[in-house]
């Protein structure tokens, strides 16, 4: 039987607790981006494959907070 497996079924089969986001089709977009050597993230600043890919990124490896006592740290926070 052929039949097409979504997200859904994708997701019971894995056992996913998080929710996964989906990333956006934009074959143009990239192949630009690759056209012109340049990341898709400079290429294509305000794209939503540009958003969804973000998001996933600090998902997979959120970003911590530094310890925050350094002189140059304190200094550049309050401005």
């Amino acid at each position: 039987k052929r039949s097409e497996i979504g997200l859904p079924e994708v997701r019971k089969a894995l056992n996913l607790a998080q929710q996964w986001h989906s990333i956006p089709d934009a074959p143009h977009e990239v192949q630009s981006a690759i056209n012109a050597g340049v990341p898709l993230a400079e290429a294509s600043r305000g794209s939503s494959v540009v958003r969804e890919l973000a998001v996933w990124a600090d998902a997979l490896s959120p970003q911590t907070q530094e310890d925050g006592g350094g002189f140059l740290n304190r200094l550049f926070r309050r401005a």
